[in-house]
């Protein structure tokens, strides 16, 4: 409405004028207040009230509307339009129907004397307003079709003249058109007929709709028989066919052209067939995207299985939950761990069911005094430190099983953040520590008896010359107790490191499967606009186009994730059993440091640092570049979290000197460095100066492992306070080869 005054719109309301023998037409599109005339013959106003409207009664049915003599119709006889001017005595208002059923208007005609359309103006006004829409619906596509008309017709036009200036406007259309003769022979076809059926105008004349010269395919690519050809349905049925979708294979293009197809039957005084009207709207591109969307969809349904996958592979309880603790997804580890079933949990249960409320209002109370604001012993004691600091909250809990046993566990709790940095639910991954909660205990237990021991074999010592005979047996037994300590301590210390590595995975993990639920919900969200977009008919190509670009790049950042989380538990498994190794591979450093911060890059986005590499391309190495990477992961992200010790900007560097047979890697940070105490101690597994806030104190352990033990590198560390911290790596070009397969 309130568009510009158009020629091609003013054609049809003077043909429907000439045709009718009215002096007044309208085209009125009519919204909830008001009706709006597009274009108009013999009449100065542009709208008029909806409530005093004839078109407004007009549009409630498909068929059309007359009104022989408004003084005689009681619904009319005091209308102003009636008792004053224009002053109506004859309406008659043919509805226009949008392609999704609704009446947004009529093609209307209107006189100031009572009158009675005959048959042949009635169909005339039908052919007319199904035109009147066809126009309209293009002029909300592309842009407005064919040009305005040559010229104007004069009111003395015979019908035969009338009919020829309809064929030159469906000329113009860019809908393909064919009038097919009651024998099916075609009398009559546009050039854009033509350009679908991939033949000339002067070929396609003459020729029945059931020619062999092209074929019409189903949906599945198969040909029709004859008797579902369009042009047969109405000839046997003379029902309209209307908007079915076809493919037309014609041998003189390689590729089949995708349409849709409606018939329209026109039959004479008598009812009996006269012609078939069959129109062709080219969707081609439409079926190749609707195919791209489901080749799409199809790889995303396969991420997400393999997603799945990976999460129930697990040997740890994976937990999301939306922003009010309900329970979105439950892992087979969690069922394992916990006894109750994914069924039973997910979307109806919070974690409180699995918390020791003890423990819950002793937590609330601590994350208090550490963040200073009140955290009360609800959910929010599980997730307050993930939200507001953006770090991972990592404490030691016990979980209440199903059957009413009780489970120590180190519960990793990470915040799920949307694309706009909004938080959308939480993950939580535990690892049962029952093991390493029991070993803890035993080597308390033994160094206390060791203690005890030793004061022993003091006072022993002291009366040894006149207790010797006496305490020799009992000074052979306190020896024994040693030894059995000693052996007590070494396995404790062995079952230890196994609970380290396990510790770590689950530390290593929270990355890699948060990111591929930000990225699941992300893919859902934009399905489901797809969706109702493509339901709703408003879906346009520049939509679909950046929906595609949008899902593309999310599929690759499950793809990246799931790699690595793979990769992970494969290593874990590795490193476990002690049977395999990294795989060995020739690269470029350059390449590979490059590939590992596009993997961090949106995981680090929301800090205000930055990363600056300065590493020359051609730098080869025959080594291992898994644990390579996540030997630079991990500073970096030591850096983010520990070194800036969230101050509001800072620059991580990364620089690499090729020098004969090896190389040296530098990771520097302009932070608030290490201070000289805790230098020593900085790659002792568990040591950590934020334990209890996020800290595992695993980290540089673990660096310090992979880059001596699997790398035989040498790594070394330079730090002064309010300055920062480099870190020093000294790698060998090519790993020696005996040394490979005793590295895992």
């Amino acid at each position: 409405m309130d568009t510009p005054n158009s020629v091609d719109f003013d054609d049809f309301t003077r043909l429907a004028s000439e045709i009718c023998g009215t002096p007044i037409a309208l085209i009125s599109l009519v919204d909830t207040d008001r009706q709006w005339f597009k274009s108009k013959i013999g009449l100065d106003a542009t709208e008029t009230p909806r409530d005093i409207s004839f078109c407004g009664h007009a549009i409630h049915g498909e068929e059309l509307f007359e009104i022989p003599n408004a003084l005689e119709d009681d619904r009319f006889r005091d209308n102003p339009l009636v008792t004053g001017a224009p002053d109506i005595r004859f309406y008659a208002g043919q509805p226009l129907i949008s392609a999704n059923g609704f009446g947004i208007g009529t093609l209307c005609v209107i006189d100031r004397i009572p009158r009675k359309l005959n048959e042949h103006q009635q169909d005339m006004l039908k052919v007319l307003g199904r035109l009147v829409v066809k126009q309209l619906e293009f002029c909300l596509g592309e842009k407005k079709l064919g040009a305005a008309l040559a010229e104007q017709q004069l009111q003395n036009e015979t019908l035969k003249k009338l009919e020829e200036r309809n064929r030159q406007l469906l000329h113009k259309l860019q809908v393909g058109i064919v009038v097919h003769g009651a024998d099916s022979k075609i009398t009559f076809s546009n050039p854009r007929a033509s350009e679908l059926l991939g033949l000339t105008e002067d070929q396609i004349q003459g020729k029945v709709a059931i020619d062999t010269v092209w074929c019409f395919l189903n949906e599945a690519g198969e040909a029709i028989s004859i008797e579902e050809y369009p042009v047969s349905r109405v000839m046997a049925t003379r029902l309209p066919f209307k908007e079915s979708v076809l493919g037309i294979s014609s041998p003189t293009r390689s590729a089949v052209v995708w349409v849709s197809v409606s018939a329209f039957p026109e039959t004479d005084e008598q009812g009996q067939l006269k012609e078939i009207v069959v129109n062709f709207h080219d969707i081609t591109q439409q079926k190749l995207e609707e195919k791209k969307q489901f080749e799409i969809t199809q790889h995303l349904h396969a991420m997400t299985n393999m997603q799945q996958a990976i999460l129930d592979s697990a040997n740890f309880s994976i937990i999301s939950t939306d922003l009010d603790g309900v329970i979105q997804t439950f892992n087979k580890g969690a069922e394992q761990m916990l006894g109750y079933t994914a069924d039973e949990m997910e979307g109806l249960k919070t974690p409180a069911i699995m918390h020791d409320p003890n423990e819950v209002v002793a937590r609330a109370k601590t994350l208090s005094e550490e963040l200073k604001i009140l955290i009360a012993p609800s959910f929010d004691v599980f997730v307050a430190k993930a939200r507001v600091l953006r770090v991972p909250d990592e404490q030691s809990w016990t979980y209440c099983r199903k059957d009413g046993t009780r489970l120590p566990v180190l519960l990793s709790v990470t915040a799920i953040r949307d694309n706009q940095d909004h938080v959308t639910g939480y993950l939580g991954i535990a690892v049962d520590i029952t093991e390493r909660v029991q070993n803890e205990q035993k080597q308390i237990a033994l160094t206390n008896d060791l203690k005890i021991s030793e004061e022993e074999l003091r006072r022993l010592n002291i009366s040894l010359e006149q207790r010797v005979n006496e305490r020799t047996e009992k000074l052979e037994s306190t020896l024994t107790i040693l030894h059995q300590s000693r052996e007590a301590l070494a396995l404790s210390d062995a079952k230890a490191m196994h609970s380290t590595l396990i510790a770590s995975v689950s530390h290593e993990l929270s990355t890699p499967i948060g990111n591929n639920m930000l990225a699941a919900t992300t893919m859902t969200s934009i399905l489901r606009q797809m969706q109702r977009s493509i339901a709703d008919g408003n879906l346009k190509r520049s939509d679909l186009v950046k929906m595609l670009s949008d899902l593309d790049s999310c599929a690759s950042l499950v793809e990246r994730n799931a790699d690595r989380a793979e990769q992970l538990l494969t290593s874990f498994r590795h490193v476990a059993a002690d049977q395999a190794s990294e795989q060995r591979r020739i690269f470029d450093l350059a390449n590979v440091t490059k590939e590992i911060l596009a993997s961090l890059a949106p995981s680090l986005k929301r800090y205000p640092y930055q990363i600056q590499m300065n590493i020359e391309n051609g730098i080869a190495m025959d080594s291992l570049p898994g644990p390579l990477g996540q030997v630079i992961i991990n500073l970096i992200n030591n850096a983010y979290l520990h070194g800036f010790d969230e101050r509001e900007n800072g620059v991580v560097k990364i620089n690499a000197t090729k020098a004969q047979d090896h190389v040296i890697l530098s990771i520097s940070d302009d932070g608030v460095g290490i201070p000289e105490e805790n230098l020593q101690k900085l790659f002792q597994a568990f040591f950590s100066t934020k334990i209890g806030k996020g800290g595992t104190g695993l980290g540089m352990s673990i660096v310090h492992n992979l880059v001596t033990k699997m790398l035989k590198g040498n790594l070394t560390v330079h730090s002064e306070v309010d300055v920062g911290t480099r870190f020093d790596i000294t790698l060998p070009l090519v790993l020696p080869k005996e040394d490979v397969a005793s590295s895992s």
